[in-house]
């Protein structure tokens, strides 16, 4: 279930959803666009944390503030994955062990689980405000 998760959370939000807006669709120089779930700065993909970094050099540090949110959001989503994959795995095991309190662990892992989703929605969010904020 880890794992599963995890590969979820690289592949979220990659693809443009019907009627999504397209943030900066001009190609000039120094412009970033955001297309589904991806930065593109110069015409080339980019990483959260690499958008961070030139936002920064960029002087530009209302868009550094979102990317910078958002980069540590991502980060901590990779921590509450492993703890609340982990926690449904022990759980579920102490549940066949006989340990009804496992249902405890399991749902506590559940919730950090389903915690996640709602914070990438918070992500995405910030991306498109960087996003703005930088080709202001």
């Amino acid at each position: 279930i880890t794992i599963i998760l995890l590969l979820n959370l690289f592949f979220v939000g990659t693809y443009a959803q019907p009627g999504e807006s397209q943030i900066g669709q001009s190609l000039s120089t120094d412009t970033m666009r955001l297309l589904g779930g991806d930065i593109y700065y110069e015409g080339m993909e980019i990483k959260l944390g690499v958008a961070k970094d030139i936002a920064g050099t960029s002087n530009k540090p209302q868009a550094y503030s979102y990317f910078k949110k958002a980069n540590r959001m991502r980060g901590w989503n990779y921590v509450w994955a492993i703890f609340g994959g982990y926690e449904v795995g022990a759980g579920f095991a102490a549940v066949l062990l006989g340990n009804p309190v496992g249902w405890l662990d399991v749902g506590i892992g559940g919730g950090l689980i389903a915690m996640i989703v709602a914070r990438e929605d918070k992500i995405e969010n910030y991306k498109r405000l960087g996003v703005q904020a930088f080709n202001k």
